[in-house]
């Protein structure tokens, strides 16, 4: 079976999602919609309370093919911030397992 990043299907026990099916927007390979200029400032805004906690954890669990975790260990969580269309992304650093 092959699965590039825009399939639907299992790989090792891991599915995965549509880009942007989390969101009800399916995006669509190709060129982007939007230019680096309408994104605005860019923020990586950290993750250290509860209500950006539960907007990191959506955010992973709806748009990364592998879910939201588990993160083993000490994490850093950030949520990246686009000033014009709010967050457009999330990040994590565990520590080694």
């Amino acid at each position: 079976m092959v699965v590039d990043r825009y399939s639907v299907g299992r790989v090792h026990g891991a599915r995965w999602r549509t880009l942007g099916a989390g969101l009800g927007v399916g995006v669509v390979p190709g060129e982007p919609s939007v230019t680096l200029a309408d994104l605005g400032r860019i923020e990586c805004v950290p993750v250290v309370d509860s209500e950006p906690a539960r907007r990191w954890q959506a955010l992973m669990t709806a748009e990364h093919f592998l879910g939201a975790g588990p993160l083993v260990g000490a994490r850093l969580c950030y949520l990246v911030e686009s000033e014009h269309f709010g967050a457009i992304g999330a990040l994590a650093f565990s520590a080694a397992a």
